[in-house]
């Protein structure tokens, strides 16, 4: 008798399977090779014989809709940022920034796919400004990144020509894989504010009045399927500026930290503006003798001036002479936190090396004169066999250092923060 030749070709075994148990399909088989017996050659399809419907695998989906951001983080990327220190966005320094936020409920594709499909959006808003809205009815409330401008500025004199421009540029969303989570990551560039990199002679009028309305604390929020994650970012001139709120609230606390270190120190308010506000001063001395001397000394000289004159003439009087650190006009902030770095340094009690100017060089004075002329300034009378010059000059004619900022947004790289000299140039004027 012919042998026979049987093949079992199983095409859905794993549907087969889920359908049947174990024993029903070794039944199902087994009644196929009987058939084939009495019948010619033949190939025996399982799934026909059993008569077992095709169960699909189940499959997972994913919906867009099931996104979910848990949370939001940004840092600097830039050369400049000093690890561990605190972002802020700066009016005078184009940064660089990261961001991240985790999702959960999506895959990295998902995500992907809403990005591209401009689901995820990114704002950096507020409800209202820090001041008081009668003083400053223009304060900047903020919105989507892309919607943000620089402030037109121009100072022909001081080679300032600084169009209105995107604050925000190379703004770039993925989505990431970061721990096993889908991520979205946000980069972006910031330009600066008014097109300048320090608050000094340029634009001075503009800049010191108009940076009020953009100081503050902002939300930067990242929003997808109506879900919202946001983090607090401070929008500042530079990052040592203070607010005068802030001023009043830190001499308690640097008046503390001298006498924790040691030294004599409290704050006194020694009168009020024109508006009632208070006006305080940080007293920091070696011990109270200190300042009780001075006062005593202060009382002597003003009762009787000549005999003061004589003890100091006639080297009998011993006293030490108060520094006094503040700023000259209101609007000039890098002098107060200026000095509010110092009194930070005082406050520590801890020696620091300081660089004192004595006079100008020759090619000092002659710098001095060509910046003087440039500007139109001539001493008073009152003072002009006395003054020495010292402090006033800026470099380079009076333009700076003049980094070129690039584009329009600089006149002959004039545009660079005046009063910058460098280690190379001090040593050149003084």
């Amino acid at each position: 008798m012919a042998q026979k030749r049987w093949t079992l070709r199983i095409l859905d075994a794993k549907a087969a399977h889920r359908a049947w148990s174990k024993r029903r399909v070794m039944v199902a088989i087994a009644a196929a090779v009987i058939a084939a017996s009495v019948a010619s050659p033949m190939v025996v399809r399982a799934d026909v014989v059993a008569k077992t419907p095709s169960v699909p695998a189940a499959t997972q989906t994913v919906a867009a809709s099931d996104a979910k951001p848990v949370g939001i983080t940004i840092t600097r990327t830039d050369d400049g940022y000093t690890q561990g220190s605190s972002v802020k966005i700066s009016m005078t320094n184009k940064r660089a920034y990261k961001v991240t936020v985790p999702v959960e409920g999506v895959d990295v594709d998902t995500l992907q796919q809403m990005i591209d499909e401009g689901q995820v959006k990114f704002s950096l808003a507020r409800e209202k400004g820090l001041f008081d809205p009668k003083v400053y009815p223009n304060q900047a409330l903020g919105g989507a990144l892309e919607d943000w401008k620089t402030v037109a500025t121009k100072d022909t004199r001081r080679g300032v020509d600084a169009p209105s421009v995107n604050l925000f540029k190379n703004i770039e969303m993925t989505a990431e894989e970061v721990g096993g989570k889908a991520n979205v990551v946000l980069t972006f560039k910031n330009e600066m504010l008014f097109g300048v990199n320090g608050f000094d002679n340029r634009a001075s009028t503009l800049l010191r009045s108009r940076m009020y309305d953009y100081v503050g604390t902002y939300k930067l929020s990242c929003n997808l399927n109506d879900r919202s994650v946001a983090t607090d970012l401070d929008f500042r001139p530079y990052d040592e500026f203070n607010t005068q709120e802030e001023i009043d609230a830190k001499l308690p606390q640097l008046a503390e930290k001298a006498n924790a270190n040691g030294l004599y120190a409290k704050v006194e308010a020694f009168g009020t503006s024109a508006q009632g506000r208070e006006m305080k001063a940080l007293i920091i001395a070696a011990d109270e003798k200190d300042l009780e001397d001075y006062q005593a000394l202060k009382k002597m000289a003003m009762e009787d001036p000549a005999a003061v004159q004589e003890k100091i003439k006639n080297g009998e009087l011993e006293y030490k002479v108060p520094v006094f650190y503040s700023n000259v006009h209101a609007d000039e902030i890098s002098a107060v936190d200026g000095v509010m770095e110092f009194a930070n340094d005082l406050a520590e009690a801890k020696p620091f090396d300081y660089t004192r100017l004595t006079g100008l060089t020759e090619e000092g004075k002659a710098e001095l004169k060509t910046e003087m002329d440039a500007d139109g300034t001539v001493w008073s009378d009152l003072i002009k066999d006395k003054v020495t010059g010292v402090g006033y000059i800026r470099g380079n004619g009076g333009a700076g250092n003049g980094v070129d900022l690039g584009g329009s947004r600089s006149v002959s790289g004039l545009n660079d923060a005046s009063a910058d000299l460098t280690d190379e140039q001090f040593d050149q004027y003084y």
